[in-house]
């Protein structure tokens, strides 16, 4: 949980410097407009996931709050304590799929 609550806080301040306040530069809407005078955010994806290593950072940085959020939901029925016979079939395969990407 501390490693992938890091990554995904890295991961919001580069998304909002990315996209909110357009840090960077070869990047950045600005010199696009659309049809109403604002920063066509069309473009600035496409531009930006064109480059290998920004669709990589969003790729791994996705996992990591998958899985989070699965640990979270595996934490939510443990301490509601729904963690009985129907839903620790399901709970145990979260675990082992977090297991397989975070060891």
């Amino acid at each position: 949980m501390i490693w992938t609550g890091m990554i995904i806080a890295v991961y919001l301040v580069y998304h909002l410097f990315h996209f909110t306040f357009r840090v960077i530069p070869e990047l950045s809407a600005s010199q696009h407009l659309d049809a109403q005078g604002r920063p066509d955010v069309y473009e600035m994806v496409v531009r930006s996931f064109q480059h290998s290593f920004i669709s990589l950072s969003y790729m791994f940085a996705m996992i990591a709050l998958g899985l989070h959020l699965t640990h979270g939901t595996q934490s939510l029925f443990q301490t509601l304590g729904l963690n009985n016979e129907k839903t620790m079939p399901v709970i145990i395969r979260m675990e082992h799929l977090q297991r397989l990407f975070c060891p």
